[in-house]
């Protein structure tokens, strides 16, 4: 049994990836990345395959309600994009947004961040 696990998802991670620091999934770096994380750091690239989920880095996933309700707790922000949906007309569930939704509330935070 792994007993290494990422500090976000808590899927297992390979023992070579703990030993240099690493703390977060590749997957979970590239979703909190995309949101303009910069706390959690990418695994480094090897040619070894020690990430712990190779195959999923290259597809990105569902980006839907579901997926930003978990972005945006790891973030913190969880309030903000609540607040957005409600001054646009948004279900007061952020899962059940459709994936337009979520689009438009990730754009709008990007662009109030690069404006500050």
């Amino acid at each position: 049994m792994n007993r290494y696990r990422c500090i976000n998802c808590r899927d297992p991670l390979t023992r070579d990836l703990v030993a240099i620091g690493v703390r977060s999934c590749g997957r979970c770096a590239v979703l909190l990345k995309e949101l303009g994380d910069n706390l959690v750091s990418p695994p480094p690239e090897s040619d070894s395959g020690s990430d712990c989920r190779p195959a999923r880095i290259e597809h990105k996933p569902r980006r839907d309600g579901r997926w930003l309700v978990w972005a945006a707790t790891k973030r913190g922000n969880l309030r903000w994009f609540h607040d957005y949906g409600a001054a646009h007309g948004f279900d007061r569930d952020i899962c059940s947004w459709t994936p337009g939704q979520v689009e438009r509330a990730v754009g709008a935070i990007l662009a109030q961040r690069a404006s500050t």
